[in-house]
């Protein structure tokens, strides 16, 4: 867990999620939580294998 503990904060756990109302009388505007890019994914997936490779 150290391991983790050192890592910097990469922002990659923020889920973002906002309600906007626009003029009254109008239902509010929904905008879908944030969704990582392709490349931060990747990076992502591959300190996941790296990490599970040292546990076996």
């Amino acid at each position: 867990m150290d391991k983790f503990r050192e890592m910097p904060n990469q922002g990659l756990t923020t889920l973002v999620r906002h309600s906007i109302t626009i003029p009254p009388g109008t239902k509010p505007v929904h905008i879908p939580l944030y969704r990582r890019s392709v490349p931060v994914t990747l990076e992502l997936h591959r300190q996941v294998r790296e990490c599970w490779n040292l546990w076996i």
